[in-house]
């Protein structure tokens, strides 16, 4: 189940981005970070943790600069995510 829910956060945060939005991105990323703490693999746990963070920190900015630093961050958690799904 905190698969499906660390899947889903991370497709809303996608569609987000991919509109050139930021709403509700700050919220599922919190999210990404709360389930990432029941990843059993602790190394790619903090992995996952720490992106998400960093995602929901760019898009806690009113900077309109803020969308891109979110879909850098963005790209930063997909790896560890991908690596979760293998």
């Amino acid at each position: 189940a905190s698969m499906e829910k660390l899947l889903s956060s991370y497709s809303k945060i996608q569609q987000a981005l991919a509109a050139d939005r930021l709403d509700g991105v700050k919220d599922e990323a919190g999210l990404v970070v709360s389930v990432a703490r029941e990843i059993r693999d602790k190394k790619l746990s903090a992995k996952v943790q720490k992106a998400g963070q960093n995602v929901a920190a760019a898009a806690a900015s009113a900077d309109p600069k803020s969308i891109a630093k979110a879909r850098s961050e963005f790209k930063k958690l997909s790896a560890p995510i991908a690596e979760w799904v293998k």
